[in-house]
């Protein structure tokens, strides 16, 4: 009887790209919400996944232009969970000067 070998996984280098197409993809989405105003549909849910995909400096510029398009259309973070997310957010794309800045202007 054959056994399965289990093999180590490596992701082939553009398969690390897939996050920055993904969030490239639903910014597109989203900003062609805001064009033709169609606010209720910019829900703070979508902002949050983007956040979750964001890796890379890359998608952390990109996701800071979403926050941007929420923001001119009146979408603000408003409650704690949502700083807070936005904290996590900048820690996971490892911008630590952002975060420092960030913690000093909070107090």
């Amino acid at each position: 009887m054959k056994t399965n070998r289990l093999r180590p996984a490596f992701l082939p280098r553009s398969a690390r790209y897939f996050n920055t197409s993904l969030i490239k993809s639903k910014i597109d989405i989203l900003e062609n919400y805001a064009k033709k105003n169609q606010l209720h549909k910019l829900r703070m849910d979508d902002l949050f996944e983007v956040f979750k995909l964001s890796k890379t400096e890359e998608d952390y510029k990109l996701s800071l232009h979403l926050l941007n398009i929420y923001y001119n259309f009146g979408r603000n973070l408003n409650t704690q969970q949502d700083v807070n997310m936005f904290f996590i957010f900048i820690l996971r794309t490892n911008q630590l000067n952002e975060a420092k800045d960030v913690l000093i202007h909070y107090e």
